[in-house]
């Protein structure tokens, strides 16, 4: 699922949770107005029935305010007086539950009960005539608690109140089901008050309008998630709760009819719940076999990838949009001291950061962004997608409690469709170089004094470290140099820079000392010209009693590993995992670059569109992994159709897109275009079996002047369009 869906459906169950708490809300009103005027069919629903209590009733009014306040948790951040007022309401809510158990277990009476009216004792099982039930302020101080607890979060990423809630709901649903079977013990305790039906009701619906206000909870991301545990909950969750009280209610009012026994009666409820639930098992367990085929051919990745992922002495750690963490590689697993089961579907930064130093950044961000970014995964993206990639430092801490910096890049990761799809942070132990930077701003004369034991740290550190004076000639240099150079220590130590580098390199980095001799502390990454290899450096003035710039501390090290896994990752976002060939993304910067070289040569390019013809079929036929083969053997015929210089990819499901360039003529794409027809039909060997396969395609040429890829490609969809509409497997071009 995208960012934009998961989005869409977080908003959706924010506003199932406003309307609920509202519900709730407006639904305590109508029964103090019952009370006000006496309206029976506002006070009890259901004539003959237990009334709801004015006190219950303002309790609703009152927790359903609070959590419509509650459920918007960015106001409550920015307008903190709207989270003062939400908690009082709560608070008001527990003293009544609270006052209310006190009346029932001391035998005082304190005077709530008849506070707003006043109530006649009617019968000898209304001992308390204005009180609410035992249950019913039970429930209410378990749902004030949840209220005052619903940002609590506990390390796993549970949330207690959405344990108290399941109490609530618990509890009002056996009311329910007393009033549904005529026993009123499980709506009323020993001959008191008892519980109202639509108390119980509206105790069941502000549960779920709790539960639901915050959607990125591990509660609900496991219920509303596209997983398997979301699966089987949405669908076998609410059949669970519901059918089965209903299958025995139906059976009850077949006995009391006098239809048939109590045996008969027991056959015929449990032979429903099984028909009932063998069919859900079966149409959850087929939506859960499409969904791991599905993922099974999203997920697939070649050996090198898994090898590079898991050699690299990096962290390498894949979230979801929301921060649940989905990958763990074996670099993580060696620095963090976690295994990959203990923390793949945990939310990150909990686990391995420091909540201080989150803090802070976010505060930090806050300010820079000029708007409110939260102290959690947010302050790791806040950043994205404007930048390509995030780079900071941050502190890890292990499984043991141990901690080491990192320098940590995270870079979003996308769909097909240019769609956020999850995250990416690549992480580099970088312990020895903050103890280098130490060493490095301390004073000229402390490293004269203690330069044994600087050297002794400095030349265990694999990166370049040195000193330059004014005069641009190395002062101090470690070992490293060296071994890097390949340069005896006396032809390095008091040299000039001109004298140990080449004019390339010193070309790279005099402009950047003469930055930092301006006073200016610099840090810049670039590729050594004689190697290739990448390096990050970074200078810091030294400034003497005058404050003037005596010298430069100098750091370089090599970053060429990180670099390479960096680009790898990344052009994997532009890679059809499926196919091989390029994504949507990937598509949409060559059609950019195609467009550009043919306007400026004046050579013709044309785009080709095509389609798989009836490719539901061959999912129906064979199943979604053989509709998977069937698309890897039209990505292998597409390819072998084709010149070096074109461009085949795939934008999503069965369609395929090809950019022709350069072409000297109109002619030469409908060429291309009718050999693609005939290399698709030989037969498809698809799981042992021969099918016929074909492909629709539609051509369109760049106009001269036209600049509009978007245009382009619907022109070509539209040509498509037009020869599926005349009898599919051939390729029309446009005139």
């Amino acid at each position: 699922m995208s960012q934009d869906q998961h989005e869409d459906r977080e908003q959706s169950l924010r506003m199932l949770s406003r309307w609920g708490a509202a519900a709730v809300a407006v639904a305590g009103g109508l029964v103090l107005f019952g009370w006000a005027f006496d309206i029976a069919a506002l006070k009890g629903v259901v004539p003959g029935l237990a009334t709801m209590k004015a006190n219950a009733a303002l309790a609703f009014v009152l927790s359903g305010l609070s959590l419509c306040l509650m459920a918007s948790k960015t106001a409550a951040v920015s307008r903190p007086w709207v989270a003062w007022i939400a908690r009082s309401l709560a608070l008001a809510v527990a003293a009544i539950g609270l006052l209310t158990l006190a009346e029932y277990g001391t035998g005082w009476d304190f005077g709530i009960d008849q506070v707003l009216f006043t109530e006649v004792r009617s019968s000898g099982m209304n001992l308390y005539p204005g009180r609410m039930a035992v249950m019913t302020a039970v429930n209410f101080v378990l749902l004030a608690a949840a209220l005052l607890a619903i940002d609590v979060e506990t390390r796993a990423g549970w949330r207690p109140s959405h344990w108290l809630v399941l109490a609530v709901a618990g509890n009002s649903f056996l009311a329910i089901l007393g009033y549904l079977y005529g026993v009123d013990v499980l709506y009323r305790v020993a001959a008191v008050t008892a519980m109202a039906l639509h108390t119980a009701a509206l105790f069941v619906l502000i549960s779920l309008a709790l539960a639901f206000a915050r959607p990125t909870s591990r509660f609900v991301t496991t219920i509303a998630g596209d997983g398997a545990a979301g699966i089987i909950s949405r669908r076998l969750l609410p059949a669970a709760i519901l059918i089965p009280p209903f299958m025995g209610w139906l059976r009850w009012q077949g006995q009391l009819a006098g239809y048939y026994s109590t045996a008969f009666g027991l056959a015929l409820f449990a032979m429903g719940n099984v028909a009932v639930f063998v069919s859900l098992v079966w149409w959850s367990a087929r939506a859960l076999q499409r969904v791991h085929e599905q993922r099974a051919a999203a997920v697939r990745t070649s050996d090198w990838q898994q090898a590079m992922l898991n050699s690299a002495n990096l962290t390498v750690i894949s979230t979801d949009t929301q921060g649940v963490i989905q990958t763990f590689n074996a670099g993580a697993v060696s620095m963090l001291g976690y295994v990959a089961e203990e923390v793949v579907g945990r939310h990150t930064p909990a686990i391995i950061h420091d909540p201080s130093e989150v803090r802070a950044r976010a505060k930090d961000l806050s300010n820079a962004l000029g708007r409110l970014v939260e102290p959690g995964f947010e302050t790791f993206i806040a950043r994205l997608p404007d930048v390509a990639s995030d780079e900071n430092d941050w502190t890890y801490i292990r499984k043991d409690g141990s901690r080491f910096p990192v320098r940590l890049s995270v870079t979003a990761l996308a769909d097909g469709e240019g769609k956020i799809t999850g995250y990416l942070g690549i992480g580099k132990d970088i312990s020895a170089l903050k103890v280098a930077e130490a060493a490095l701003q301390a004073s000229e004369q402390r490293l004269e004094g203690s330069e044994a034991m600087l050297r002794l740290i400095t030349d265990n550190v694999p990166a370049l470290i040195c000193y330059i004076d004014r005069d641009w000639r190395f002062r101090f240099n470690n070992a490293v140099y060296s071994r890097w150079l390949d340069r005896p220590m006396d032809e390095i130590v008091g040299h000039r820079l001109d004298e140990v580098y080449d004019a390339p390199m010193c070309a790279l980095l005099e402009p950047r000392l003469k930055e930092a001799f301006g006073g200016l502390p610099v840090s810049f990454e670039f590729l050594a010209p004689d190697s290739g290899r990448a390096f990050r450096g970074s200078f810091i003035p030294d400034y003497d009693a005058a404050n003037d710039v005596a010298g430069i501390y100098g750091l370089i090290n090599d970053i060429t590993e990180q670099k390479e896994i960096e680009t790898r990752l990344r052009q994997l976002t532009e890679v059809d995992v499926l196919t091989g060939l390029a994504n949507r993304n990937c598509f949409n910067e060559r059609l950019v670059d195609a467009i550009a070289r043919s306007e400026r040569t004046g050579d013709a390019m044309a785009l080709v569109f095509l389609d798989v013809d009836h490719f539901k079929a061959i999912n129906d036929q064979f199943g979604h992994s053989g509709g998977d083969l069937a698309l890897q053997e039209v990505a292998r015929r597409l390819c072998n159709s084709v010149r070096p210089s074109d461009s085949v990819a795939r934008l999503a499901g069965d369609e395929f897109v090809i950019i022709l360039e350069p072409l000297s003529i109109k002619g030469d794409a409908e060429v291309v275009a009718r050999r693609i027809v005939s290399a698709m039909k030989s037969p498809f060997r698809i799981n042992g079996a021969q099918s016929a396969v074909s492909c629709s395609l539609g051509v369109a040429v760049r106009r001269r002047g036209e600049v509009d890829g978007p245009s382009l490609l619907r022109r070509a969809d539209n040509m498509l369009y037009r020869m599926k509409e005349a009898g599919r497997g051939g390729c029309l071009v446009e005139d």
